[in-house]
């Protein structure tokens, strides 16, 4: 795998089995956006991180539990981790819930919450305290087991009153691979260059469009403008080196930022403040 490793990832479910459960890998070296079929539950222990799933990004904290539906793009929750931490992944095939019986009341909540997984879902802290205990268990059972307190899960994900849809509507899947893999390359190389200057001609020439052309195929991809995307994705940088010991000056620099003030205005709209308050907030709690 390269470091900037962009594929459709594929799984070996064992014959008959709905799901499987992955504990050992660690993949924090490495820029993995990808998608499957699966359904995905994932689980980190880490203290911070990106969450950066389809045309969501937000800086996850003290650890996250996030449910992705199917043919979601997203990169792994433990890039660039350098603390010890726990990940758990749980791969359910593409269509568990049509395997759940409807007419079942004590079934219905898990169906829903699997219909809501095309928006994208992350949990409250209690709730991620609790299942996260949970996933650690269930990698020591198997067989029906297993099963059933798989189950169990999903039912405690499904009393969740504060859980946060990362898309207002279903993530649409609108491109073929072809398609896909032409964006993913771009955003290895934002992710491997934003701290520098990055234009609209490097852009296109990535994707091997005239300039017109990349900036209504972005918008169109990502409902954004190749900027606002940018500078997002500067912008989710910048927070993770907020705990540091530089000054704004010098994270903002460092982000790809040609000025303090722009930085300072693109924080501000971005997120509703300043960049020193966020800072001060981060540091005391």
């Amino acid at each position: 795998m390269s470091k900037h490793s962009i594929q459709l990832e594929k799984f070996n479910l064992e014959q008959g089995h709905s799901f499987r459960v992955e504990d050992q890998f660690r993949l924090s070296d490495f820029y993995f956006w990808h998608f499957h079929p699966e359904l995905e539950l994932v689980y980190i222990s880490a203290d911070c991180g990106i969450r950066h799933v389809g045309t969501h990004k937000s800086e996850y904290h003290n650890g996250d539990l996030v449910l992705i539906g199917s043919d979601i793009p997203h990169l792994n929750f433990d890039y660039r981790q350098e603390d010890d931490y726990e990940m758990i992944v749980v791969h359910m095939v593409s269509d568990f819930y049509d395997q759940l019986n409807y007419s079942s009341q004590e079934l219905k909540p898990i169906s829903e919450l699997l219909k809501k997984s095309g928006h994208g879902i992350s949990f409250s802290s209690e709730v991620k305290k609790q299942v996260g205990i949970m996933l650690t268990e269930l990698t020591q059972l198997a067989g029906f087991a297993r099963f059933t307190h798989l189950l169990n899960i999903l039912n405690s994900l499904a009393q969740d009153q504060e859980y946060e849809l990362l898309h207002k509507l279903p993530y649409q899947k609108k491109y073929i691979w072809k398609e896909q893999h032409r964006l993913n390359d771009l955003y290895a190389y934002i992710d491997a260059n934003y701290m520098n200057t990055i234009s609209l001609e490097d852009a296109s020439s990535i994707c091997h469009l005239s300039k017109e052309a990349f900036c209504r195929y972005f918008k169109k991809a990502t409902n954004q403008t190749f900027i606002q995307f940018l500078n997002g994705y500067r912008i989710a940088q910048a927070k993770r080196q907020m705990m540091s010991t530089d000054s704004l000056s010098d994270i903002a620099f460092a982000t790809g930022f040609e000025s303090l003030a722009y930085f300072s205005r693109v924080f501000k709209r971005m997120t509703g403040e300043n960049p020193s308050s966020y800072r001060h907030k981060m540091i005391n709690g």
